[in-house]
């Protein structure tokens, strides 16, 4: 996931998938939480995937966002590697207290 900032309460969450195709609409009908996203790009829709240096410049292009300005939450170290040698904040996601609180700290 993505989020950024222009000012303190304006954010924006995305979804960066490396999933199948179909997972829009799973995500969307099933567990209807597509809705949480401003953005989604899932790497069978695109046809490029994690830690492909393309992906995240796709998501940053749809979020009209400078590297910089982005946080990118994983649980797999390369894909964080790959978001941070862009220029992106990466989070490594071990469980959700601790990410939730490393999201945090980068907001302030």
């Amino acid at each position: 996931m993505l989020f950024r900032s222009t000012q303190r309460q304006n954010y924006q969450m995305a979804l960066l998938s490396n999933a199948w195709s179909g997972t829009r609409r799973i995500l969307d009908e099933y567990y209807g939480i597509m809705g949480l996203f401003h953005h989604a790009v899932i790497s069978a829709e695109v046809r490029l995937a994690k830690p492909d240096p393309a992906i995240y410049r796709l998501m940053l292009d749809q979020l009209k966002v400078e590297p910089g300005q982005a946080i990118f939450v994983d649980d797999l170290q390369e894909n964080i590697d790959a978001a941070e040698e862009l220029g992106i904040h990466g989070v490594h996601f071990l469980n959700a207290q601790q990410a939730i609180s490393d999201v945090h700290q980068l907001l302030n």
